[in-house]
């Protein structure tokens, strides 16, 4: 089967954290792309790591970006960075949550590992700026 995660985001109380129509998908490999891609709503955000996945999205109704998750992180020296640079280009193409949040996060999170903090925020920059073009490219269409 496919290894997922499931986040609410939302600025007030999540009833359930089950999401039967996502509004968007960041497909890391092609089974889950597989998997996810029939269950987005129609208009919603399918993000697909190029590097792992060699098609595009089967259906004409969302916003699809290709991101090369792996490529851009293994070019980092981060080759584990790959979620990353997804979700980096997710905020970019959405502005869901602010850089700066995620940011805090990292350095909370990894706090016993200073190593890890740049370079994790130096992928999340790297996707971040890939997503941002990508959806000032879909706004312009």
């Amino acid at each position: 089967g496919t290894c997922n995660c499931t986040v609410v985001i939302s600025d007030t109380p999540v009833g359930s954290p089950v999401i039967r129509s996502p509004r968007a998908v960041l497909a890391m490999n092609l089974p889950s792309l597989e998997k996810f891609e029939p269950d987005i709503r129609s208009g919603g955000l399918l993000l697909i790591n190029s590097s792992l996945i060699d098609r595009g999205a089967e259906r004409d109704d969302l916003t699809v970006i290709e991101v090369p998750a792996n490529e851009m992180a293994t070019e980092l020296g981060n080759p584990r960075g790959a979620n990353m640079v997804a979700l980096g280009a997710y905020l970019g193409a959405t502005d869901a949550v602010s850089l700066e949040e995620i940011e805090k996060v990292i350095r909370e999170t990894f706090a016993a590992k200073p190593a890890v903090i740049d370079v994790n925020i130096e992928a999340l920059h790297k996707g971040y700026e890939l997503g941002a073009v990508a959806k000032d490219n879909v706004a312009e269409a």
